[in-house]
């Protein structure tokens, strides 16, 4: 799992980036696809309560994608820190 920064974009950016390649460290990731979201979204996460509108919000703004699935077309080190760019 990776949780890309993506700075001041607007709505779900990664949807943006089907079926691009994504250079993240030594790696190459190939975009594959959506990643659809259940009601495991609004279980109760430490001191954060269970929320519905999570995934209502999501719904409507994605879908019921939130986030991508991809394919490691290259692989190689991954780190912390890494930048992540789009080719």
């Amino acid at each position: 799992n990776l949780l890309v920064s993506v700075g001041e974009g607007e709505g779900f950016v990664e949807t943006g980036w089907l079926g691009r390649t994504l250079s993240v460290g030594g790696a190459r990731l190939r975009v594959r696809e959506g990643c659809v979201r259940c009601a495991f979204t609004v279980i109760a996460q430490g001191e954060l309560p269970q929320d519905p509108a999570i995934l209502d919000a999501i719904d409507r703004h994605g879908g019921t994608h939130l986030g991508v699935l991809c394919d490691v077309d290259a692989p190689g080190p991954v780190a912390a820190g890494d930048p992540v760019r789009l080719l």
